[in-house]
């Protein structure tokens, strides 16, 4: 396969200038990689139909042995499995509190300062781009499903990308999953007959596509055709009859439809890439047009290196090479077929039940059995016996719960803890459940934003900061909007352009699994009082785990001098924290006015609780336990204070009286432990 690809000139023994001799070998480079993927492009097509609701058997199979009748259906469980998966690789995106994080490797003490204004500055214009949410939705799609999901910068100063996958994306297939390793990178597109038209059309348009390295020729060429009709009388003059058909509008190039072509990035042996743009196949319909020697576009040193113009994101290693990595999709394919197939034939089966069947005991049958229907009572003549069919439905039902549970096991990545956690005996059990469960999802969801922070945010900086912005573009005029907000709050040129910035990927670990993640910050508000800790920031990862980002940004005041620890949202996160065992202290500076309905408010519901089922979790009698002598303290101080022994009095009685539930409740917990511990001695067999 490599053969095309040129290395050493026998004539001069000194490495060729450029590795294809031409468009030809390219294109033939191209189509080898092409049939090399044929096995593997089945495969993504029959695991992209089973996803789109592809039946389970052929059904002109099952037409052709008469059984037309049985079950074809697709139970979706493949897709609902896949979107499972894809859930928390979206939130890891959608929940972090800004799209990067970055570090300004400098020594000054301004460094930290000139981090935060452009990471805020970043956020603003990523976030901005209308396709951004999308392009990572399918970027997380193809990674999902396929096991390769990529960021395709299409343009070499654009800092926005286009999401491709396994289908587009083609490399040589003994390469590592290392886009740094790779000499050739062929990426499938198409271009629309309109924007080749744009470039042709006239003098002024053409000298603008020659000077960035587009062959006005062979843009000609490709028009000439995919134009040309079976009818029409086209000679020498081809290109001139095909212009004057666009330009009196005979010609709609909207109909044609978009043209097949292929970017191939060719790494030369003096380690620039150069960027070829050819049509996927030879130009079809043109006997009297010498077959294309030229390539419709090319650019010697487009990008720095090949991770600047494709940013990879593989879904595990595999065995380190790049077609190694499969994706969800593929993993389950087969066993959701078997799962499909399998509730088919339990369909089949109540088919099979429901239906009417007879023996025929007479010595001589008759070619027609005479019974008689009367509406839905029917009348069975003599000789014929009625045969019913009995299934065993509870293995067949078993069965079906094999399936599920065996899918779940497989799908580690993305498990249901917060319902495990709630089926817990405990709150220290749950804790652990919800541990073990995290310590996979967090591996799988580093791997990804470790990719993602690398391999896609890091090169949109790039090409963000970069000086040489194309001020005509959307993208331009965004990039360099980031770059005046930079320069405005005080981000010296020299540091916004040249300095060594580290961008990693906003989101953290553990936000794909949210059981852990409210598990963490539950543990994290024990300590926001500790002068070293940032309350603001604990309540905005607190707020955004349990109604995200943007109510995050709604409930929280954006003054950052604001003092959130004296507020009722901050005794909500006390409350939290009572749940879980943990007492808070009383601050000086807290208001006992605020603080002190928020937690009578979560106290009460809990006793009236009890009061009409005589049931309490684990979680609500260690929220009353740490909460009342909470209270208490927020009393005796409010009491202290002048002028307020009328509203002291008033909360007092209503502590008084949470107080006195929590003490009933004990003592029945305390009688029911006696019993059951009687009752378990009375059971004890007696030694022999």
């Amino acid at each position: 396969m490599t053969q095309e690809l040129r290395t050493i000139d026998p004539q001069t023994d000194e490495p060729y200038e450029t590795r294809f001799k031409n468009a030809s070998t390219a294109r033939t480079y191209y189509q080898n990689l092409r049939d090399a993927d044929r096995v593997g492009a089945r495969e993504r097509a029959q695991v992209s139909n089973q996803l789109d609701g592809g039946q389970p058997f052929n059904p002109q199979k099952l037409k052709g042995m008469n059984q037309s009748w049985r079950a074809n259906h697709n139970f979706k469980t493949a897709k609902a499995d896949l979107e499972k998966i894809e859930i928390p690789y979206w939130r890891l995106i959608d929940s972090a509190p800004k799209v990067a994080n970055m570090e300004v490797r400098r020594e000054e003490e301004q460094a930290a300062l000139w981090r935060d204004i452009m990471e805020e500055e970043f956020d603003s214009v990523v976030k901005s781009w209308v396709k951004y949410f999308y392009s990572v939705l399918t970027l997380n799609h193809e990674h999902c499903k396929f096991g390769f999901g990529g960021a395709f910068f299409s343009d070499n100063r654009d800092w926005t990308w286009e999401p491709v996958g396994r289908t587009e994306v083609l490399v040589d297939r003994e390469s590592k999953a290392d886009v740094k390793d790779q000499e050739v990178i062929c990426v499938k597109r198409k271009i629309s007959p309109t924007a080749l038209w744009k470039l042709v059309k006239d003098d002024e348009s053409a000298s603008k596509a020659t000077e960035v390295g587009w062959s006005i020729a062979e843009v000609k060429k490709l028009l000439t055709s995919i134009s040309r009709g079976e009818n029409n009388d086209y000679g020498r003059d081809d290109w001139e009859k095909v212009q004057a058909r666009i330009r009196n509008n005979d010609l709609y190039l909207h109909n044609i439809g978009h043209v097949k072509t292929v970017e191939i990035y060719v790494r030369e042996f003096d380690e620039t890439i150069t960027k070829y743009v050819l049509a996927e196949e030879a130009y079809a319909n043109t006997p009297d047009i010498e077959s294309a020697e030229e390539y419709l576009f090319q650019e010697p040193e487009y990008v720095p290196d090949m991770v600047n113009m494709l940013g990879t994101v593989f879904f595990s290693i595999g065995t380190g090479d790049w077609y190694s990595v499969k994706g969800f999709g593929q993993d389950n394919f087969n066993h959701a077929m078997v799962e499909n197939r399998s509730m088919c034939r339990m369909l089949d089966t109540y088919t099979m039940f429901s239906a009417m069947g007879f023996k025929d005991t007479r010595e001589q049958g008759v070619e027609e059995v005479p019974i008689k229907f009367l509406g839905p009572v029917y009348v069975i003549p003599n000789g014929l016996d009625e045969y019913k069919f009995s299934p065993n439905l509870e293995q067949m039902i078993g069965v079906r719960n094999l399936f599920r549970e065996n899918s779940q096991e497989n799908s580690a990545v993305y498990t249901q803890t917060s319902e495990k956690v709630a089926r817990a005996d405990s709150a220290t059990q749950g804790e652990i459940i919800a541990a073990i469960d995290a310590s996979i999802n967090q591996a799988q969801a580093g791997l990804y934003l470790s990719q993602f922070g690398a391999n896609v945010l890091t090169e949109m900086f790039r090409r963000i900061r970069a000086k040489d912005q194309n001020r005509k573009s959307a993208a331009g005029k965004a990039a360099k909007k980031f770059q005046e907000r930079c320069i405005e709050r005080d981000v010296p040129e020299e540091i916004l352009h040249d300095a060594d910035v580290i961008v990693t990927a906003g989101g953290d670990s553990t936000m794909a699994n949210p059981a852990h993640r409210l598990q963490a910050l539950n543990n994290m508000i024990a300590v926001s009082t500790n002068q070293n800790m940032d309350e603001r920031n604990i309540l905005i990862d607190y707020t955004a785990a349990q109604f995200g980002l943007s109510a995050a940004k709604r409930y929280i005041t954006q003054d950052v001098d604001a003092d959130l620890t004296d507020g009722a949202s901050y005794a909500q996160l006390e409350n939290i924290a009572f749940e879980n065992g943990k007492g808070m202290p009383v601050l000086p500076e807290q208001d006992d006015e605020e603080h002190l309905p928020v937690h009578l408010r979560e106290a009460g519901t809990i006793a009236d609780l009890y009061d009409t089922t005589g049931q309490i979790t684990p979680q609500g009698h260690a929220s009353l336990s740490m909460s009342v002598p909470h209270m208490e303290a927020h009393l005796a101080k409010l009491q202290r204070q002048p002028n307020k022994g009328a509203i002291a009095a008033q909360f007092a009685g209503i502590v008084q009286q949470v107080k006195g539930k929590l003490e009933g409740i004990n003592i029945n917990m305390e009688r029911k432990r006696a019993a059951q511990f009687q009752e378990q001695e009375e059971n004890q067999p007696v030694a022999q």
